[in-house]
């Protein structure tokens, strides 16, 4: 006799322990803990003809990267399909197939037609998400999530993923309520301590971006938390925590993502990176290289880099012509001309190539949002290869004098333009002079007083950026005689909403005046 899951949906399976198993796996796969794939491989243990857990372990292990264990299950489904009861079932067969061919768009409609008709399949929407975040279409991941919730409307996993939706689709506010409502329900879920941290970051609440990582990381060390950890560590500017992070062995995290620490920890903090490490980052992307097809398109990009950065130039464009090769459009998350034009433009940043690398970088940045990836990947663009890129240009242009200071995404920290316009192997930092400073866009300001803080962090010292970095790009600011901030949207899928409390008597940049300004001492300074 036929069994159903906890949401009532049919499976071809007739022991209790089996299912029993199989929805202990699922849950921890959903939830970001440990465990998943035993608990997968006891219920296939249990009963081997259960096709849809041997479906299960094929998406589980690709999201892990284990590509061997991934191919495995298919095979294993493959053979047992004939058990398989349901249309439901037999679309997942399809589906994992399709991937284990790499034939996505296959693979998508099956899951397409999963979810269409029955929206409570928890996995296929799973997985279905991470293609709309692939591709960037983050309304279509909304829109399927909020089916799914009403559906289901007291479902966490189903909460949390219309929570992350909404975020990335623009309405950050209206996510994080949903997400923190997620979170009271099972305050043991890592995917949902990450889509609240996720919206503390789009707000610009970096501190309690953190806080939550730090809590989730508390529960479990989880690569993609430690990950998000190292990140925020290293906007906040504590580089021996980011490092510390980076070398964690248990978890290990993963390689594209250790590539892009240490290259944001190159390119804004100006941390000395050796080249040895780059040449190790270079080997590793190669050896995974050998499965491909099996690979996001962002570890591509991140593998590109890191043999870039390594000297393997011909390796490099080989990655790079990977990506051109891509289906236009959306399809590919416009990696195909958008994407493969930033790795491009980050090989000229690492020639000193300014001016190619803004020309090939400045129209992918005015359409980032388009870009498949979550935010907080896209982010990086902004905070390291195209922010250096335009102060880089604006040195070899003369607009900044030698020894001024650039103003950096996180308040109050400021860092000095290097004597030489080259990106890598910069000096350390020197006290700022008071004199230009150039905001994370490129945008040339002049700061009044003069600031002899060596990180600009003293009260009444400092050289403070209050927007966020993505707005001053997308925006126009005006600065009001109360020493507040205002912005007028030009993109509501950013939709960053923050209040920072500025120090009495510090002074506060105004990228559209184009001065400094001093902020009063008793209002704040706000970003509405």
């Amino acid at each position: 006799m036929a069994l159903s899951d906890r949401l009532g949906l049919a499976v071809s399976t007739s022991s209790s322990e089996a299912l029993t198993a199989y929805e202990q796996g699922i849950d921890l796969a959903l939830r970001w803990r440990s465990g998943a794939m035993d608990a997968l491989n006891a219920a296939v243990v249990s009963d081997p003809r259960f096709t849809l857990a041997h479906c299960t372990k094929a998406y589980v292990g690709l999201r892990m990267g284990q590509v061997d264990t991934a191919l495995e299950a298919h095979q294993q489904a493959l053979t047992q399909q004939d058990s398989v009861q349901t249309e439901r079932e037999h679309l997942h067969v399809q589906t994992i197939d399709a991937l284990a061919r790499n034939d996505r768009a296959m693979a998508h409609t099956c899951l397409e037609q999963i979810v269409e008709q029955h929206p409570t399949d928890r996995i296929a929407l799973w997985q279905l998400n991470q293609m709309q975040i692939a591709q960037g279409n983050y309304r279509g991941g909304l829109a399927l999530a909020r089916r799914s919730l009403e559906a289901c409307p007291h479902e966490p996993v189903f909460q949390t993923m219309t929570g992350f939706f909404l975020e990335q689709s623009g309405y950050n506010e209206e996510g994080l309520i949903l997400s923190l409502r997620s979170l009271a329900t099972d305050p043991t879920s890592l995917y949902t301590y990450h889509a609240v941290g996720h919206a503390y970051q789009a707000r610009g609440d970096y501190r309690q971006a953190l806080s939550t990582f730090e809590r989730a990381a508390s529960l479990e060390r989880y690569p993609h938390i430690l990950w998000h950890l190292a990140e925020m560590h290293a906007i906040l500017g504590y580089e021996r925590f980011t490092r510390d992070y980076w070398a964690s062995t248990s978890p290990a995290l993963p390689l594209f993502e250790r590539i892009e620490l240490m290259w944001r920890l190159e390119i804004i903090r100006h941390a000395p990176v050796d080249t040895a490490m780059w040449q190790d980052l270079a080997t590793q992307g190669e050896h995974l290289l050998q499965q491909g097809d099996y690979l996001t398109i962002w570890m591509h990009h991140w593998i590109g880099l890191a043999l870039a950065r390594a000297g393997r130039w011909d390796k490099a464009q080989q990655q790079l012509a990977f990506l051109r090769r891509l289906p236009e459009g959306p399809g590919s998350g416009y990696w195909s001309t958008l994407g493969a034009d930033l790795l491009e433009g980050e090989m000229a940043l690492m020639r000193d190539d300014y001016s190619t690398a803004a020309r090939l970088m400045a129209p992918a940045v005015h359409h980032i949002g388009d870009i498949g990836g979550a935010a907080a990947s896209r982010r990086i663009f902004f905070w390291t290869s195209f922010s250096n890129c335009s102060v880089g240009l604006a040195m070899q242009t003369r607009s900044l004098p030698w020894r001024s200071s650039v103003c950096s995404p996180i308040p109050g920290i400021c860092r000095p333009s290097p004597r030489s316009p080259g990106p890598i192997n910069r000096p350390a930092r020197l006290p700022c002079s008071g004199r230009s400073v150039i905001n994370s866009c490129g945008v040339p300001m002049r700061c009044k007083p003069l600031l002899i803080s060596r990180h600009c962090t003293r009260p009444g010292k400092s050289c403070r950026l209050t927007p966020d970095p993505l707005l001053t790009y997308k925006d126009s600011w005006s600065s009001c005689a109360s020493g507040s901030v205002t912005s007028s949207r030009s993109m509501r899928r950013w939709s960053i909403f923050v209040t920072r409390k500025v120090t009495p008597c510090t002074w506060t940049c105004s990228p559209t005046v184009g001065t400094c300004s001093r902020a009063a001492k008793t209002n704040p300074a706000t970003v509405t």
